[in-house]
């Protein structure tokens, strides 16, 4: 597609952008179908559009577009058909009509006035340029922070009758998630309303914090006006499906909420529990990447790392980031090497080395060969331990004989072997120079 692309939106089954002229293209379509409206970009507004979004029906599959143009009105695109006349020439008689698919404007939501708008799960919020908020859609659980809920009768705000959310007139940023919204002030604060059962509005609740029930016994885990989370230091936001994720002032990363599949970046993961899963959901935020981390891992001079070593493995957390291995395990790759001796030793941590162990132990434990045959003592001392003129070394029960040297002076760490049939002096092959060396040297 030639120009460029200055804004995208995604549903289950579509991809939209709108281009630099203000044109608005789709691939795919909003419903799931066997005939997709288009396999191709296909273009369905010739011009004046700004920014698209989809507001998603989770429970039915119909999605609905809404577009903001560059008069700062708010418009909803349906599918309709239209008939093509087709002629021939030959046989008039003959003549007939073929329906064609085809988006057309039908329904304004705001006139104008509209800098952003935001789409979620059956609603949308729409900001303007006065910093006020307004809100349509489904209400049920808060999400658009008027103070009712599903347990007042009326709830559903229809999409061409928005209303106006709480008295805030310095917003600065907008997200609406699958059924909570979040907010960001001028000031960098923020807040959120809607659906909090997994500690999505990071206000130290959940769902086994609420005390009102419905009359099945489930709790109303909502807040329906906003609640503030963070007094200030906040930059950008997303709300996402029963999670939320934001950007502070400093560059860090931090979310709440769900954390199913680990999007929390915390090294857990849990199981599809209705519940809230203690020690894997959030209700307070924390933080997923450090200060001064670029998005690519790659540190930065910014005093990156507060030195935390969740797993005691020697490496800090904002190092096992970097490095792709688990925060809260040891030996992320289970191949009996600590992560730290394998970032020493220059392999891989998040790749099993069993074998390099393996394949060096046959070239010392040749059959037939009765020095080197002998059988195999315990280690006198376990992990990582300094032995005076080598410096800081590292074994354990599994790797013994073979130890693992720190490199130090700028030089790379080591394997040697530790010849058991030595005494006076202790000698050592040294895998990296390939020689033997007596201890001490």
């Amino acid at each position: 597609v030639n120009a460029e692309v200055v804004n995208i939106a995604v549903s289950d089954f579509a991809t939209l952008f709108v281009k630099q002229d203000g044109s608005l293209w789709i691939t795919g379509d909003i419903f799931i179908s066997d005939t997709p409206f288009s396999s191709v970009p296909k273009m369905i507004l010739e011009s004046g559009v700004v920014q698209v979004e989809v507001v998603r029906d989770y429970y039915s599959g119909l999605n609905e577009i809404f577009v903001l143009d560059n008069d700062g009105a708010v418009k909803r695109l349906n599918l309709d058909y239209e008939e093509e006349e087709e002629h021939d020439d030959d046989h008039e008689e003959e003549d007939h009509d073929e329906e064609h698919a085809i988006y057309l404007i039908d329904q304004v939501t705001v006139k104008d006035g509209v800098k952003s708008i935001s789409g979620g799960d059956r609603h949308l919020l729409m900001l303007m340029w006065d910093g006020s908020v307004w809100g349509a859609g489904d209400n049920a659980l808060g999400q658009l922070g008027n103070g009712q809920d599903s347990r007042n009768y009326s709830y559903y705000v229809p999409f061409d009758q928005p209303i106006k959310i709480s008295s805030f007139n310095d917003v600065a940023s907008i997200s609406a998630g699958f059924s909570h919204s979040l907010l960001v002030n001028e000031d960098g604060s923020l807040w959120g309303m809607g659906e909090n059962w997994r500690g999505a509005l990071g206000i130290n609740k959940n769902e086994s914090t609420y005390t009102d029930f419905d009359e099945f016994g489930t709790p109303y885990a909502l807040e329906n006006i906003p609640v503030q989370i963070l007094s200030s230091g906040v930059s950008q936001i997303s709300a996402g499906s029963n999670n939320s994720i934001f950007i502070k002032t400093d560059g860090s990363l931090w979310g709440m909420g769900w954390n199913m599949s680990g999007q929390l970046g915390q090294g857990t993961f849990g199981t599809y529990d209705p519940r809230f899963e203690e020690n894997v959901d959030h209700d307070i935020p924390v933080v997923i990447l450090q200060s001064g981390m670029s998005a690519s891992g790659i540190p930065v001079d910014n005093n990156f790392d507060n030195g935390t070593d969740t797993d005691g493995d020697g490496l800090t957390d904002a190092q096992e980031i970097f490095y792709g291995t688990s925060i809260t395990k040891s030996d992320s790759d289970n191949d009996g090497l600590p992560d730290k001796v394998e970032v020493d030793a220059g392999l891989n941590p998040t790749v099993d080395d069993s074998l390099i162990i393996q394949t060096t132990k046959q070239y010392f434990y040749t059959p037939g060969s009765n020095e080197l045959n002998a059988s195999r003592t315990t280690p006198y001392t376990h992990d990582w331990y300094y032995q005076s003129g080598m410096g800081w070394m590292w074994t354990n029960s599994n790797s013994y004989p073979y130890i693992f040297k720190s490199g130090t002076g700028g030089q790379s760490g080591t394997w040697m072997f530790f010849s058991e049939q030595t005494a006076n002096p202790i000698q050592m092959y040294d895998y990296s120079s390939q020689r033997w060396i007596t201890l001490g040297n």
